[in-house]
């Protein structure tokens, strides 16, 4: 069960607009993780834009029941460039803590491609994974949303993901289904299993006219339905 919860995490945080020269966007939102009714993890995503450039912070960690599967936490930095509605990362910092053990891992990107990995020991989070959150889970506005793909790789695994086309509910609000997809570079036993199905749920800002903040995320599993819900 452990050993299945962590990519379950991770794999629901995956998956724009380009802001003028002098606008300055700082963004922060808190979420919680639900997994059959229960609490098991938070997450906060801080993010900073200045033109077509973007920095963000995020914190991901177990709670309540979840500390029941070992207790976890992860902290990532992530620097880059934003691309249409995907951004370009040129460099990635993760801090991950399990059973009070911290191990890193740092990624150095060229043309969005990894040209420089350092860690202290092999994890199984090498991946960088905050630019797929940042993607998904900033705000952004209404002709923007979903409909697009998005890679993400480290020097060994590559996997996909996918967001569908926008639907308009008559609540106001849009519904995305996406695909989390392993392509290459996992081991055999992770890829019996290498497509995550969830569901991306936006609302309309409560700040902004014209810009739509991620609400909630729905992932079906063998596990149960796991929640992600923002709280601010």
């Amino acid at each position: 069960m452990k050993k299945r919860l962590l990519p379950l995490i991770t794999a629901i945080f995956l998956v724009g607009h380009s802001a003028t020269a002098s606008e300055i966007r700082e963004e922060r939102a808190d979420y919680y993780i639900n997994l059959l009714g229960f609490r098991i993890g938070y997450m906060i995503l801080a993010s900073k834009i200045k033109g077509d450039l973007y920095s963000a912070t995020s914190l991901i960690g177990s709670t309540g029941v979840g500390n029941f599967f070992g207790k976890m936490k992860f902290k990532a930095r992530i620097r880059g460039r934003i691309k249409d509605k995907t951004v370009v990362p040129s460099s990635y910092l993760l801090e991950s803590t399990r059973k009070g053990v911290t191990t890193t891992k740092s990624l150095q990107f060229e043309k969005g491609k990894v040209v420089q990995q350092v860690d202290s020991r092999q994890t199984d989070t090498g991946i960088d994974y905050l630019s797929g959150i940042f993607v998904v889970m900033r705000d952004t506005l209404e002709e923007e949303l979903c409909g697009f793909s998005y890679t993400l790789a480290d020097e060994q695994r590559l996997a996909e993901v996918k967001i569908g086309p926008p639907v308009l509910l008559r609540s106001g609000k849009y519904k995305c289904e996406s695909q989390y997809v392993r392509k290459s570079g996992y081991s055999k036993e992770e890829m019996a299993e290498p497509v995550f199905q969830f569901e991306l749920y936006y609302r309309p800002s409560v700040s902004e006219a014209n810009y739509f903040q991620l609400e909630r995320i729905i992932l079906h599993s063998d596990l149960g339905r796991m929640r992600v819900l923002r709280s601010n």
